[in-house]
């Protein structure tokens, strides 16, 4: 198997390359408008309880370096402070929250509820990511690994980069949490959150770096008792189907780029689909579906 050539970076180094990365390519599949929105910052990140829960995660096991608890602060302030401002009262409106905000101009306001929320979510993290070391096949997979590696190429004239989990000679292993790790659960995860697009990125990124088709394989991870981990193969199809969609959005943005056109989801008139079961003909001489 020949050796690929990964980059160690930094996120910060990794996320200032100007390149597509699968996260980005994403909003290319609902309209090149909101791929163009999203790359010019207009569209925020994800920041639900679940996403930071995944985060720290994979930031327990793959990069065990970091302090979760700095982390924590880290990714609660909100940018230009250093400190934050724990609000007590019960509603944030009237005198007393104009004063409190007043007098803490200069801090991160929160509540301690939240912030306690938020260093619970660290502490489950470091609970999976013992969980994952302790199953046997994960740690198998995991061992001769090098992890957050950064691979870039061109493809359909478009720059892309992807940032793996962890990855060896021929193998790329991605780590994903869930509330339930059992295979179709899991699975119909997979195919909800659209992860074959992703991976389907990274397996063709490695691809054309190399020239050999690596296996693909996910480990998923309980974020609550008895935090189980099961190990899987995503089928080549679903990979497959996966990057025709990508490959699809690529070839888009790169026309977009060449005419500087960033349609919508509609830029004309279309027929509206709409459910099934809302075409129900109930009031036949009320409702006349067809008009």
């Amino acid at each position: 198997m020949t050796e690929l050539t990964t980059i160690d970076q930094s996120r910060a180094e990794y996320d200032s390359l100007p390149f597509v990365n699968p996260s980005l390519l994403m909003y290319a599949t609902k309209s090149l408008k909101h791929f163009r929105a999203a790359q010019l910052g207009d569209i925020t990140s994800d920041t639900s309880d679940a996403k930071q829960l995944g985060d720290f995660s994979h930031k327990a096991l793959l990069e065990p370096h970091i302090d979760l608890t700095k982390e924590v602060k880290r990714q609660m302030l909100e940018p230009g402070t250093t400190d934050f401002a724990i609000w007590t009262g019960k509603v944030r409106n009237g005198r007393a929250w104009a004063e409190f905000q007043e007098d803490n101009a200069e801090k991160t306001i929160i509540r301690q509820q939240d912030l306690d929320a938020a260093y619970d979510r660290a502490k489950t993290a470091i609970t999976v990511s013992k969980a994952v070391l302790a199953n046997t096949t994960a740690a198998a997979l995991l061992e001769g690994t090098k992890t957050e590696q950064t691979v870039t190429c061109e493809l359909c004239e478009v720059m892309c980069k992807g940032r793996m989990d962890a990855y060896k000679p021929g193998v790329i292993v991605d780590l994903k949490t869930c509330r339930d790790p059992s295979n179709y659960a899991f699975g119909k995860q997979c195919a909800q959150l659209r992860y074959n697009v992703r991976l389907g990125c990274y397996r063709a990124f490695v691809e054309a770096v190399n020239g050999q088709r690596p296996e693909v394989w996910l480990i998923a991870a309980e974020t609550s008792p008895p935090y189980d981990v099961a190990v899987y193969r995503p089928p080549e199809q679903f990979l497959d189907n996966g990057w025709l969609v990508a490959e699809k959005a690529l070839k888009a943005i790169a026309e977009a780029e060449r005419t500087d056109y960033w349609p919508g989801v509609c830029e004309s008139s279309e027929i509206l689909y709409v459910p099934n079961w809302a075409m129900e003909e109930q009031e036949a001489d009320l409702v006349d579906w067809g008009a």
